[in-house]
């Protein structure tokens, strides 16, 4: 018996079958077929099966690595079967667009994105506005939308505000602001009431956290899963006063060893169960927190302590309190940072070793920092400790201004 198995770097849980299977795959796999089956027919020999071979989300590693129980199989040939009838006529559409000399007439869309960003995109994009077209309207605009209004010759803000005006498309309050804001010179839209409702909510003293991760495919280490977050290190910056002295700790795991354990319990002796803690889009923070509290039961009762005692600097400005022409509809920190304090050296991420200037470097850099040669590790070592200190500086400014522009 001849089996096809197409190997993804993709997780599932056991129990799912063909249908829980992604398209993009399933499209691989028919062409796979496809080609395997055409390639063998002189052979007197055909496929029998077709499987997907993935990662067991739910496997938990404890010891040895169990190969058997981590990869898991999805026999997807039905399925496949029906699709691999397709593919010859695929391919000479393919062909025939190939051989246009003008390139085919296709809308552009959220399908752009889907399930990869298109390579062809900017060249796509290109009649549209560079800024403030109708694909950059922020605060989570349905794509659907989008897409209508775009077909309906609405590409620019102003062509989105005149219809807007005409009652021909719907927008909410924030996503209107960005609109006005982007096409006038207009002062910061400041709801007072709003970023005071957040200050309410700050105590003395002050914890800034920041937790920095990263996802292996392979577990690593016990109590570990295909892909789960692993917390590594954390910035943390002390306040006891308003406008008071600001102090710093931070942990940074090392040479390859699981740094959950002690990285919780330093987490630990840093923060007070009770304290006040702020973070910057908490849920992230929270879930590592939580997930640290279910491996670590004797560090449980600290651990979900300082989870329920953490607000989120994020609120104001993702409420749309605090919003000025410099967000462009977002609010993320790299965003509001330079919108609210523009021009301080010490708050720009670009002034940072060029290896580690956002989170994404981090998560890639940390788990090999181990297998290089000493002095280029700490070169690294230094690198992700300035970068996850940036993280918790900028809240503290970002604090800071927030009272500032209240008292304004």
């Amino acid at each position: 018996m001849n089996n096809l198995i197409e190997v993804k770097s993709s997780s599932s849980s056991p129990g799912d079958t063909a249908k829980d299977v992604k398209d993009v795959f399933l499209y691989d796999m028919s062409f796979q077929t496809y080609i395997l089956t055409n390639s063998l027919k002189n052979r007197d020999m055909s496929i029998k099966s077709v499987k997907l071979m993935c990662l067991n989300r739910n496997y938990v590693r404890q010891g040895k690595l169990d190969i058997k129980e981590l990869f898991m199989f999805i026999d997807c040939t039905e399925k496949v079967f029906e699709m691999k009838e397709d593919v010859s006529k695929n391919i000479e559409d393919f062909k025939a667009f190939m051989t246009q000399e003008s390139e085919p007439v296709v809308d552009i869309g959220d399908r752009c994105g889907k399930p990869y960003e298109c390579g062809y995109k900017n060249w796509c994009f290109r009649g549209l506005p560079e800024k403030n077209n109708i694909f950059q309207i922020g605060w989570k605009i349905r794509a659907k939308k989008v897409d209508k209004a775009y077909k309906d010759g609405i590409h620019s803000f102003h062509e989105v505000l005149i219809a807007y005006n005409d009652g021909k498309i719907k927008l909410n309050e924030k996503q209107l602001r960005q609109i006005n804001f982007a096409l006038n010179d207009m002062e910061p839209h400041i709801d007072k009431a709003g970023i005071n409702e957040f200050l309410s909510l700050v105590r003395y003293p002050l914890y800034f956290l920041d937790f920095e991760t990263f996802q292996s495919a392979i577990p690593l280490w016990d109590n570990t899963s295909p892909y789960k977050q692993i917390t590594f290190q954390y910035s943390l910056h002390i306040q006891k006063k308003r406008g008071g002295e600001v102090t710093h700790k931070e942990f940074l795991g090392r040479d390859g060893l699981d740094p959950r354990r002690e990285l919780a319990e330093r987490l630990c002796a840093d923060i007070p169960a009770d304290a006040c803690v702020i973070s910057y889009n908490m849920s992230f923070e929270k879930t590592r927190i939580r997930q640290m509290s279910e491996l670590f039961s004797d560090l449980s009762n600290h651990l979900m302590s300082i989870n329920a005692n953490m607000i989120d600097l994020m609120d104001p400005f993702s409420s749309g309190a605090y919003y000025t022409r410099e967000l462009g509809g977002g609010y993320s920190i790299k965003k509001v940072l330079p919108a609210l304090l523009p021009g301080d050296p010490e708050l720009d991420y670009k002034s940072l070793d060029e290896r580690v200037q956002h989170g994404g470097n981090a998560m890639d850099i940390y788990p090999t920092m181990h297998l290089q040669p000493p002095e280029e590790a700490e070169a690294i070592r230094k690198a992700l400790l300035a970068y996850c200190r940036l993280d918790t500086l900028a809240m503290v400014k970002i604090l800071e201004k927030l009272h500032e522009i209240v008292l304004v």
